[in-house]
């Protein structure tokens, strides 16, 4: 049914996104998402001429109904639950999955990232996941400086965290399709292995200074103190 790995969670989760209806309505609901979606890349804009009627060898829905469409997209939403570790689950739901599911992958992250990245607080930290992870047209109010004022921080933290953030979820990313891709070639979800790169390096986390430190344990205390 699908050709590659990444071919296979964009498909997967934008097809569980919308509600099971009959075929023909299902494929005019998804070419309608497709429509919408600001910029699409090479695959997805193959696959949305294959659901106008234009085949391009990427998905073959032919002689599935949709109940048997759905079945092979949650096999594929299933092997990202229960096969990645939890920081690799995090950044498939995050690039690729919609809704509640987008946001639990960010915050997956934020549990991730918090601290290593140079930033303990929340809130900095999810909006700059989930800027890392906005299309380029919906990242208005998000910018490095924007972020920067509103919590605080100096936008220099800021753009150090976001490069740290790039970096590892970069490499989060490329182990999980690896693990994703042994999975659905296994198993027959995808026809055919993707070249998909080596690990990027990483550079290792900026020691915090003392100030840091010490800005870093009142915030533990105050967190504490309002959960108790």
């Amino acid at each position: 049914m699908f050709k590659t790995t990444g071919q296979a969670l964009h498909a997967s989760y934008l097809i569980l996104s919308e509600p099971a209806i009959e075929k023909s309505a299902f494929r005019a609901a998804l070419i309608r998402a497709m429509e919408a979606t600001p910029k699409l890349t090479a695959r997805q804009g193959e696959w949305l001429d294959q659901l106008r009627g234009t085949p391009s060898g990427r998905v073959n829905f032919e002689g599935l109904t949709m109940l048997e469409i759905r079945g092979q997209c949650c096999l594929v939403t299933s092997a990202v639950d229960s096969r990645l570790p939890t920081a690799e689950r995090g950044v498939i739901l995050a690039r690729f999955a919609y809704g509640e599911q987008k946001g639990e992958g960010i915050q997956a992250l934020v549990r991730f990232c918090r601290r290593s990245c140079g930033i303990s607080a929340f809130a900095p930290v999810y909006l700059l996941i989930a800027r890392h992870y906005a299309p380029k047209v919906r990242k208005e109010g998000l910018s490095l400086r924007d972020i920067a004022e509103k919590h605080g921080l100096s936008k220099r933290a800021v753009d150090t965290a976001a490069r740290w953030m790039a970096s590892h979820f970069a490499a989060l990313e490329l182990l999980a399709m690896q693990r994703l891709q042994a999975v659905f070639l296994a198993d027959g979800l995808v026809e055919m292995a993707e070249d998909l790169g080596t690990l990027p390096a990483a550079p290792a986390p900026r020691s915090p200074s003392r100030r840091a430190v010490s800005r870093n344990a009142r915030l533990d205390a105050a967190e504490e103190a309002i959960s108790a």
